[in-house]
């Protein structure tokens, strides 16, 4: 797989110059070999694709829109019949993995290596436009840490990269370390670049202000979450770093990322079609909003056509850089569970971070539904005590958003429950609706 990584890589560096024609046959190529491997070998898919197709068995692209979308209910429901019977060659062997729950009931899935390596090189890619280069130590807070490594290891340095040969050194750090800890060890290893999860790292940007020889570093990648700008301009101010947004889900891999700090998201367009829809399904026009639809080409275990995240975002322009692979201008919804009311009706939870951090006087908080009309502002506390005033104001603006009768409580805690293992999330629902498991 080592020097089939290299080709991909040298693939989408070149590929991300082409014109959008070339650019849009490669995926129409790449789409109908996926589509006729699903149909063929897939019984969720037997009949589902008819209509896409004219009598002479040809594909009719301009029906693409007409296909029904794959919801994550579709995927929990009927994940063993949109299992493949008949493994293409090449695609190698089939991984169990499944979805943290951060947004949802977790659900299973399939994933092939060809498919695991793609996106990890499209990572790469991602990274070098970050300013991350194979000279430089990189260091990622994952959500997995190598489980064969004793407890007392903390950090893990990866083989070297045969698509990025160079002098650098690329590290797992264990992540639930304290804050203070996880500075020492990357000021120890001479990390020079960080990625990792926003709300974690700000926790570390917070105690690195602190510090009598703050951490420095080139430049900082996110992925998992929604990002607001005062955690980037904390984050960047506390190490000095450039600030990167990535937009990655676990079932399709890497979808998106920022060529540079606060531009718009090129899509990993060679490796997936991303579509930012209407209410019809329809591709919406740049600078309108809409539902995000994927269909990764390589994930031929368990084929995703016409996949809903759950996201919203703003589609994009032509970007100034040169590159010609198509854009999300901003993501404006991005997988933050939504509150519900006690009827089950859902209420989006949009809060303003800034008045949240300054009321509490916190390095991080965590909103947190706990019944349909209780919510819990967990918070670690900074070097001043929140005042009532704050906690009013706060109090006042989460019932602006919920039913009156909803009760706010405030706790302070050491730490942020890191739900389901994988990733620290601002905003939590921690019930689910009634009828459901």
């Amino acid at each position: 797989m080592a020097s089939l990584q290299s080709q991909i890589f040298d693939l989408i560096q070149e590929s991300q110059y082409w014109s959008k024609d070339a650019l849009r046959a490669y995926q129409e190529s790449q789409l109908s070999q996926l589509i006729a491997h699903a149909r063929a070998t897939v019984p969720f898919y037997r009949h589902r694709l008819d209509g896409l197709f004219r009598s002479d068995g040809s594909i009719d692209w301009s029906r693409w829109h007409d296909l029904p979308v794959l919801t994550r209910s579709d995927l929990r429901d009927h994940g063993a019949e949109l299992c493949t019977s008949a493994p293409p060659p090449g695609h190698g062997e089939i991984r169990n993995s499944m979805t943290s729950g951060s947004s949802g009931t977790p659900v299973h899935l399939r994933q092939n290596l060809l498919f695991l390596q793609a996106t990890n090189v499209a990572g790469r890619r991602f990274a070098l436009w970050a300013g991350i280069t194979p000279e430089m130590t990189f260091a990622t807070l994952a959500a997995y840490f190598p489980r064969h490594l004793d407890e007392t290891v903390n950090v893990h340095e990866l083989p070297a990269q045969s698509t990025l040969p160079g002098r650098g050194r690329r590290l797992v750090v264990r992540r639930t370390l304290p804050p203070a800890a996880l500075l020492d060890l990357l000021a120890a290893e001479g990390v020079e670049a960080l990625g990792g999860n926003v709300n974690l790292i700000e926790i570390m940007a917070r105690e690195n202000a602190r510090r009598a020889q703050p951490v420095r570093l080139a430049a900082v990648m996110f992925y998992g979450v929604q990002v607001h700008e005062a955690q980037i301009r904390t984050i960047a101010n506390s190490f000095g770093a450039r600030c990167f947004d990535t937009y990655s889900a676990e079932e399709t891999g890497r979808i998106a990322s920022q060529c540079a700090p606060g531009s718009a998201y090129h899509i990993n367009a060679e490796q997936m079609l991303v579509e930012v829809v209407d209410s019809s399904n329809r591709s919406v026009a740049p600078g309108q909003e809409g539902r995000i639809l994927v269909t990764p080409f390589l994930l031929t275990a368990q084929p995703l056509i016409r996949y809903e995240l759950g996201d919203l975002a703003v589609a994009g322009e032509a970007c100034s850089c040169g590159r010609s692979l198509p854009t999300i201008a901003r993501l404006t919804g991005r997988q933050d569970p939504l509150f519900l009311d006690a009827g089950g009706r859902a209420i989006f939870p949009h809060f303003d971070h800034e008045l949240i951090i300054e009321a509490l006087h916190c390095q991080a908080y965590q909103l947190a539904q706990t019944a349909p009309l209780a919510v819990e502002v967990r918070y670690i506390p900074g070097s001043t005590a929140p005042a009532a005033p704050g906690l009013a104001a706060i109090r006042a603006m989460i019932l602006k958003v919920m039913p009156e009768q909803t009760t706010v409580t405030f706790m302070a805690v050491e730490g942020l429950p890191d739900h389901t293992g994988r990733k620290i999330q601002r905003i939590v629902r921690e019930f689910s609706p009634a009828g459901t498991q």
